[in-house]
């Protein structure tokens, strides 16, 4: 996939983030700790103000941007510069320019000279859509190649695989880097650790309790634990190359579980009509809803000794278990629930013969 640039942000939007990572990752800093210090540097700042910065929602003037990093640097207890405010992975549109946010670090730390271009006209969002729906076709082809994509299931539609995942300046360099594509490596992103590449890049550095403040030694850090998540990457694309069939087995009953899981927890007894009329015409409605319920765990059980199985076949390869959806039963801790007490049949003659009657009438 091409680079897209039409996702570029202004660089107030980009300071701002910058603003909000550095505050936040000193525990207990408030956005009202930050105004505190600006008004000690004559700026009229309340904790409103700071948090219009962090949303990118606020201009900042040449005055502000030059305090900025000393402002911050009081109030975080930590030494700040500039360039640790600017995202080296996001495109970041100046004036009629664009550049990658590494560039501009640079510039700012005196190293290097600008490499600008002219930024893209951003289409209509219609035609912009259309346009990413059209290259997506191969990136969805190579997810299913890799089981990671199942015919028929939510993000088979090229529409939803696009708006589920945003392709950023981090997943373009990592596919760069290992040859393969980018949209693929932001799927993968979420399939391996629920989250962007670049998030969980972030969220791995802020918990190492060796960071410490040093922006070099920060940088460095990200670095590496960049280096890491691509090797992980790398590693389950090989794993998913060599037994791609047994992943799109699992990612298939994975899907079934979760349709037949909202299908019988209340959405099909309120969202189909002629299923509403039987249930006020028949003389026994919680004799309907509780056969809905011995039939939703009968189908869901079946599926989760189906998922026992090939969990079974991942231990025996040594493959690592991928991460489940939210609400995912355990499968190594729980015990399959138990089928509720099926109804009698005389009872259920009774209440579903009451259908073939009507049916033949």
């Amino acid at each position: 996939m091409t680079p897209d640039h039409t996702d570029s942000r202004s660089l107030r939007a980009v300071v701002g983030e910058g603003v909000r990572r550095v505050r936040t990752a000193r525990k207990g800093v408030r956005q009202d700790d930050v105004a505190k210090v600006a008004r000690s540097y004559g700026l009229n700042w309340d904790y409103s103000r700071v948090a219009a910065l962090e949303r990118g929602e606020k201009a900042i003037s040449a005055e502000e941007l030059a305090l900025l990093p000393d402002i911050l640097s009081i109030a975080c207890t930590r030494p700040v510069k500039l360039p640790d405010l600017i995202d080296p992975d996001v495109w970041v549109q100046v004036g009629a320019r664009i550049m990658p946010g590494s560039d501009l670090v640079k510039k700012y730390a005196g190293q290097a000279a600008l490499r600008v271009q002219a930024a893209q006209r951003a289409p209509d969002e219609w035609t912009r859509r259309s346009a990413e729906v059209m290259r997506a076709w191969e990136d969805r082809d190579r997810l299913m190649r890799l089981g990671a994509i199942v015919e028929n299931s939510d993000h088979f539609d090229l529409h939803a695989l696009v708006g589920l995942v945003t392709v950023g300046l981090t997943e373009e360099r990592t596919a760069r880097r290992i040859g393969e594509r980018p949209l693929v490596v932001a799927y993968l992103s979420r399939v391996l650790w629920g989250r962007p590449l670049g998030e969980q890049r972030d969220r791995l550095v802020s918990e190492r309790v060796d960071a410490g403040d040093d922006p070099a030694r920060l940088r460095a850090l990200r670095g590496r634990v960049t280096r890491q998540l691509i090797d992980e990457m790398t590693a389950e694309i090989g794993r998913r190359e060599a037994h791609g069939d047994l992943y799109a087995k699992l990612t298939r009953l994975v899907a079934k579980w979760t349709w037949q899981h909202h299908r019988f927890h209340g959405v099909l007894a309120a969202s189909d009509p002629e299923l509403h009329q039987f249930r006020v015409d028949t003389d026994n409605p919680a004799a309907v809803d509780k056969w809905l319920t011995n039939t939703s765990h009968r189908e869901i059980d079946d599926i989760e000794h189906e998922l026992i199985d090939v969990r079974d076949q991942f231990r025996e390869l040594g493959l690592p278990w991928p991460l489940m959806p939210a609400g995912f039963p355990d499968l190594d801790m729980r015990r399959l629930a138990e089928l509720s007490e099926p109804l009698g049949e005389g009872e259920a003659e009774r209440i579903w013969g009451r259908t073939d009657d009507r049916e033949q009438q």
